[in-house]
């Protein structure tokens, strides 16, 4: 084999780090599926349900998926990428991706290749935190078009722009204004239960 890989487990503040941040986006990819069904099944003006937009916020969030979990690998196990692994360039003690060649593939340079790529992979920024930011921006970017495909047929106002997830922290008196009918039609096809706010003692608001 031209190359190996030495499985290592990553240093514990990171793998705690892994842990909590795992579990903050498993709560938010839960509620951003939660939010599709609700968009769903909404009662849209003739002509106006946003089914390429809807399209849009199911693959970002769906991606979210895969990328959880390459963030949960590489943030509990070493990658080989020194940001990520939390190591200083030439004080790595075990190198956990390592090209192994012969003389002769040497002379005719087959692992030149490989071995770039090895040096980008190694020096490139933080993988677990590369990943963090990637599903942000996923998730805040699918959130803001629906919400703009909301806010276009009168269903928020501008305000509810600046509504999140974790809204409950501070203000849950918020959560339950944003979402009390107000003035158009419109809003009489939709209406989120008591139940559906009072689910959990922390029920975020599903639909800004």
């Amino acid at each position: 084999m031209p190359c190996s890989f030495r499985a290592r487990v990553n240093q514990l503040w990171s793998i705690w780090y892994t842990i909590v941040m795992v579990l903050l986006q498993i709560y938010l990819i839960y509620l951003g599926f939660e939010r599709y069904r609700l968009y769903s099944e909404m009662k849209w003006p003739h002509g106006a349900y946003p089914s390429l937009w809807l399209s849009v916020y199911v693959i970002l969030y769906s991606s979210c998926i895969p990328g959880l979990l390459l963030f949960m690998a590489f943030g509990i196990f070493k990658s080989g990428n020194v940001a990520g692994d939390n190591d200083r360039l030439g004080a790595r003690i075990d190198r956990v991706i390592e090209i192994t060649q012969s003389s002769h593939e040497y002379r005719k340079g087959r692992c030149s290749l490989l071995r770039c790529i090895k040096s980008l992979w190694q020096h490139a920024p933080p993988l677990p935190q590369l990943i963090h930011l990637l599903m942000a921006l996923f998730q805040l970017f699918a959130q803001q078009v629906m919400l703009s495909q909301l806010y276009r047929y009168g269903f928020i106002n501008s305000g509810d722009f600046l509504n999140t997830e974790l809204d409950f922290v501070y203000q849950r008196a918020r959560q339950l204004a944003a979402n009390l009918p107000m003035f158009d039609n419109r809003l009489q096809g939709f209406r989120i239960s008591a139940q559906d706010l009072t689910a959990t003692p922390i029920s975020p608001n599903l639909l800004p």
